[in-house]
């Protein structure tokens, strides 16, 4: 996602009610990294444990608008540490990748128990 598109999502009504809510729930507050090296995984992992806990504000979002809000949250806070844009590109791309990854199993993983369960049923009912 290149940082024009980033700059039309954040303008776009619903992700800035959104935005303003979770800094008020401290968004900007979850990792203050003071190293010279810093961290994007531990960094995008708060991020994503505080929405999270935080839900609620966001509730009405479908899995493409919450990985735009993902986006806009890693964006906005690698802004404020004054990271480079295209460090901050390739970083968000990576960890988006990581992030679909990890979706990708958990729904895998969650098909297969419904299926073991589906199994399971079936054959205590012809037993």
């Amino acid at each position: 996602m290149e940082p024009k598109d980033i700059e039309l999502l954040k303008k776009q009504k619903k992700f800035i009610i959104i935005l303003e809510k979770l800094k008020l729930r401290g968004l900007k507050d979850i990792c203050n990294p003071k190293e010279e090296i810093i961290d994007y995984i531990d960094i995008a992992i708060a991020i994503i444990d505080f929405l999270n806990e935080n839900k609620d504000v966001y509730k009405n979002l479908n899995k493409k608008n919450y990985e735009n809000l993902i986006v806009l949250c890693l964006y906005d806070f690698f802004q404020d540490l004054n990271i480079d844009d295209t460090i901050n590109q390739i970083c968000i791309q990576n960890i988006l990748k990581l992030l679909k990854t990890n979706l990708s199993i958990n729904q895998s993983l969650n098909l297969y128990k419904l299926l073991i369960m589906f199994y399971s049923k079936i054959k205590k009912l012809l037993l």
